[in-house]
């Protein structure tokens, strides 16, 4: 996951490199790069301003001395940076070091170790001593049913006949 964010961020660099050459070139504007807090009072110009009273009434050192600063940045360097990273070192395939081979290693056996385990408390229960396991159904009951209802013990009419003397007033 963390890789496909950092292949979105790198297409966000893209995007805000591409901008960058789109704006007008004011007096204000440094004419290396335009700063990430330009570029975005361009394109939404009510949203630094959202931001920055929403982060004053709640932390209002966040804006100051942090935000200010990191929005004087360029904004494809503040996208393709933490991009770069992420796409780099979470991409799939990548070769691990020993350390991080070795740690896989004792987690896959640790799950081996487990089904194997299972496994062998499945092949070493026995249901003649009794080691049933509890999760199987019981279905032990249901005989003494089946013979009820292909060997009645009373026919239908005598059956009728006891509830109906059972149920007569005194």
């Amino acid at each position: 996951m963390l890789f496909y964010l950092g292949w979105l961020l790198l297409v966000l660099a893209f995007v805000a490199a591409a901008s960058e050459s789109l704006m007008t070139i004011s007096p204000l504007m440094s004419l290396f790069w335009v700063s990430a807090y330009d570029l975005w009072h361009t394109v939404w110009p009510t949203g630094p301003v959202i931001l920055q009273i929403r982060l004053e009434r709640y932390a209002p050192f966040l804006w100051d001395p942090i935000l200010k600063n990191l929005l004087m940045l360029p904004a494809w360097l503040l996208f393709g940076l933490p991009g770069a990273l992420l796409a780099w070192y979470c991409r799939p395939g990548r070769v691990w070091t020993p350390e991080q081979e070795e740690e896989f290693r004792k987690h896959e056996m640790s799950l081996k170790l487990y089904d194997a385990l299972a496994e062998q408390a499945h092949h070493d229960r026995d249901p003649e001593e009794g080691h049933v396991d509890d999760r199987e159904p019981d279905h032990s009951g249901h005989d003494a049913l089946d013979d009820l209802v292909e060997n009645p013990v009373l026919s239908d009419d005598q059956l009728l006949k006891s509830m109906e003397q059972d149920n007569k007033p005194e």
